[in-house]
This record gives structure tokens, sequence and C-alpha cells, in this order.
């Protein structure tokens, strides 16, 4: 909402590996702990978080400068609160039958979740930022919100389509493979199912 400047590469290269490993940190954290398996047990756990979460985006946003977009430690600080937020709103909404029903139909994008985040990273910075036409300024808030949905859209359809064919996304594959030592099976044996 302060408006939008050319993305600083430099802070970018310090923040996005943070911002990553932070990401698997957490994801390695949550796996452990079982929490997100048995997310009605440890709902105590998400609620706590949602609100810590919210609140530690709002503290850190009210020390990013004014009329600028940051990057570094700081905004990798703020994404990762801001991600948190999201995963525990998310976890608690789907807790809800009526939510849950509403919610699935994003296990697409989710299954591809890593694949997702490069297109949508490669897309967004080639469209918006200063390696493209730089759109981002030309668009305003509400037209980036726009982009990005309708980006959204053709990945959810092109996320369905994907596992359709294949059991997991190809950067899924890759990391997989690269896991257990050996080339993961990649074809689906349900085509035509999601």
């Amino acid at each position: 909402l302060r408006g939008f400047s050319p993305f600083d590469f430099a802070g970018a290269a310090v923040s996005w590996p943070l911002l990553v490993l932070a990401g698997l940190l957490a994801g390695l954290v949550f796996g452990h702990a079982e929490v997100l398996r048995q997310s009605v047990a440890h709902r105590r756990f998400w609620r706590r978080l949602l609100l810590a979460s919210l609140a530690t985006g709002l503290l850190l946003e009210l020390h990013v400068p004014t009329g600028r977009f940051t990057t570094g430690l700081p905004h990798a600080a703020t994404a990762l609160a801001q991600g948190l937020f999201c995963i525990a709103a998310f976890v608690l909404l789907f807790q809800h039958a009526a939510w849950r029903r509403r919610l699935r139909k994003l296990t697409p994008l989710g299954r591809m979740a890593w694949s997702n985040g490069l297109v949508q990273m490669l897309v967004g910075l080639s469209l918006f930022y200063g390696v493209g036409p730089g759109l981002c300024p030309k668009f305003g808030v509400a037209g980036l919100a726009v982009a990005c949905m309708a980006i959204l859209a053709l990945q959810a359809a092109a996320s369905c389509w994907w596992l359709r064919r294949y059991r997991l996304g190809p950067l899924e594959w890759a990391w997989r493979s690269l896991v257990v030592g050996r080339m993961a099976p990649m074809r689906s044996k349900r085509e035509g199912q999601v």
C-alpha cells in the first residue's frame, strides 16, 4: 500500500535464501511435531501461532520505511511472519467442514507448491519489475491484486492438468528423487483424478 519502486536485487539476494531456509526449517519443525497431521489436537498451538505471527508481522511492518519496497533481513522476517499467519489461518479454517470443502479446491496448487512458487517468482519478476516491462508501478495495488489472482487461476488449472498425468510437480519430483537417491516414479497410476 506504500507504493512500489524497482526491485532491489542486492537485498533480495540476502532475504530470499533466508526466507527459504526459514520456511524449510519451519516445515521440518511442523512435520516433526506432527502439528499438521493432528491439527485438531494442536488447535491451541495454531491459535497461538496465528496471534503471534499477526502481532510480529504488524510490529515489523511498522518499522518498514514508507515510500519504497524494502528487502533484506527486515523484509524476510516480515514475509516469514505473514507466511506463518497464512499457514495458521489456513489450518484453523480447514478444521471447519464448510471451509474444508472450499479449501480442498486448492489441493493441486499445494501439491505443486514449490514448482508453482518458482513460476510465480519468475513471472512476477519478469512482468512487474525492472528485468521486464516494469508493470508494478503502472498497475497500482488493485491492478496488481487482479493480476496475481489471474496468475493463480492459471496455475490452478495448470496444476490440475499436470497432476492428472504425473504424481508430483517437476521440482517436487526432482527433490524426492534426490532425497531417496534414485529416480522417483513420475507417471500417475490414477490418471484422470484430481
